[in-house]
């Protein structure tokens, strides 16, 4: 979502550091990102080791209500493909089948962002308690990731840094200082707002 780079520039930190420095960066990122999936119930993004992003296919299990669509637990969702493996349906409680028949799904399908998956010609989703299997890639990719959500990593990542004891009272967020007892009070700053706009309601 952000780099190390990045954010020692949105810090103003100077290029060079104290030996362990660009770690907390990085795990303060890697922090910031695991919250705004957790809160927003879905995968926004996925980071490799060097905080890259990437879209890994998901497998998703659903519950099907004889209708020819259904909604996908991650999202905006990238790609299906075109192997009929892709989408399954549990036959006699026992074993996983292609739900379209032939060699490809091209055509058979198609999709209503952000995750709405639609199948056509006459196919539905049968009934039943988990007995659908979708292979997909969802998530944002760097060029498609709202600059919003951006901006919320950068001020989680911020804060995360400057409150570790490695800045001492260098902090954002402080709201008073307690002269009789020397202690400090800080502001909880709240993101809840603008991650509400992607959470995944079901």
């Amino acid at each position: 979502m952000i780099s190390v780079n990045e954010l020692k520039t949105y810090l103003n930190l100077p290029d060079i550091l104290p030996d362990g420095y660009e770690d907390i960066l990085k795990h303060c990122i890697l922090a910031s990102v695991s919250e705004m999936n957790i809160y927003t119930n879905r995968d926004l993004v996925t980071l490799d080791d060097d905080l890259n992003i990437i879209t890994p296919e998901k497998t998703e299990y659903h519950s099907g209500y004889g209708t020819n669509f259904i909604f996908t637990k991650n999202f905006p969702v990238i790609e299906i493909g075109n192997n009929p493996a892709n989408i399954q349906f549990l036959n006699n409680d026992s074993e996983w089948k292609n739900l379209i028949e032939g060699d490809t799904l091209e055509g058979q399908y198609y999709i209503i962002q952000p995750s709405v998956i639609k199948l056509t010609n006459g196919n539905i989703f049968p009934e039943g308690n988990k007995n659908i299997k979708l292979i997909y890639t969802p998530g944002y990719t760097s060029a498609t990731l709202p600059a919003i959500l951006k901006n919320v990593c950068y001020e989680k990542s911020a804060m995360k840094f400057h409150y570790s004891n490695y800045e001492n009272l260098s902090r954002l967020g402080i709201s008073y200082k307690t002269i009789s007892s020397n202690q400090w009070s800080f502001i909880s700053v709240s993101h809840d707002l603008v991650l509400s706009q992607f959470r995944r309601k079901i």
